[in-house]
């Protein structure tokens, strides 16, 4: 269902992450297979999770859109309410954010290739996926861009390739054809 629903690879594994771990849930604590969808325990599930596990909001939500998908997708229950208590929002603390020199550090201790994506992720501002995905027909150094195709979303989007790599860039593409 996921894959017909034509979602990301990551997202189909956060998904059934989160039902295996539901149906665990189900079938300790409330006696349960998942036979068939049940919305009560859904909304026990997701409580249990703000008031045991004590999970941000946004952990709470991400389980909450796999168990609909459950239900929605694969129960065909077309709707129903779920009575659940929100997680606690407290108080956000900033994001830690690395200096360019500790970014620097961190790269110099990588070997190749992994040094090259490691540089040209941070350089272009590439997801994991879209770094690791590419092509060579995905560079276009005489425009000095790189394009994504089927990126978050299903979404095609152009990112600028980084002066400094290109010769780098070049250099590996090199030594690939020549193998």
């Amino acid at each position: 269902a996921i894959r017909l629903a034509g979602l990301a690879v990551a997202t189909e594994k956060t998904y059934l992450s989160w039902i295996m771990r539901f149906a665990r849930f189900r079938m300790r604590r409330l006696g349960q297979g998942l036979r068939e969808f049940n919305p009560e325990a859904v909304s026990l599930y997701l409580e249990y999770l703000a008031l045991e596990k004590q999970v941000s909001p946004s952990t709470q939500k991400q389980a909450l859109n796999a168990l609909a998908f459950l239900g929605k997708k694969v129960h065909g229950v077309e709707e129903f309410e779920l009575d659940f208590k929100p997680a606690w929002k407290g108080h956000r603390r900033p994001p830690t954010v690395m200096t360019r020199e500790e970014v620097k550090k961190v790269i110099g201790f990588l070997g190749d290739p992994w040094k090259l994506i490691a540089q040209l992720l941070y350089g272009s501002g590439l997801r994991q996926s879209e770094g690791l995905s590419l092509r060579v027909k995905d560079i276009d150094f005489g425009q000095g861009t790189i394009t994504i195709h089927d990126a978050k979303g299903v979404k095609h989007r152009m990112v600028p390739l980084p002066k400094a790599l290109e010769q780098c860039l070049q250099e590996h593409l090199g030594k690939a054809i020549c193998m």
